[in-house]
């Protein structure tokens, strides 16, 4: 298994969260931040290519419109 390269996870992960107006909630960075090493660990290890898979997946889990309905996020069902 390759390492994971962190800096273009974190590079990722900022573009994704400041996109969406989410930096500030550290439990939404937090499980976006779990997606992406779940994909790098799946293979996706191009910048472009992990940040076009993690906005499919976070739309499918349709993570970053809260969920006021309930306490538990959508993105944990993923």
């Amino acid at each position: 298994m390759d390492r994971v390269d962190f800096s273009v996870v974190n590079a990722v992960l900022k573009t994704i969260c400041r996109e969406n107006g989410i930096a500030r909630d550290r439990k939404a960075v937090l499980q976006i931040a779990t997606l992406l090493l779940a994909l790098w660990k799946q293979g996706e290890h191009e910048g472009a290519a992990l940040e076009r898979v993690a906005r499919e997946k976070l739309a499918e889990a349709s993570i970053i419109l809260p969920d006021t309905d309930t306490e538990q996020s959508s993105l944990d069902q993923v």
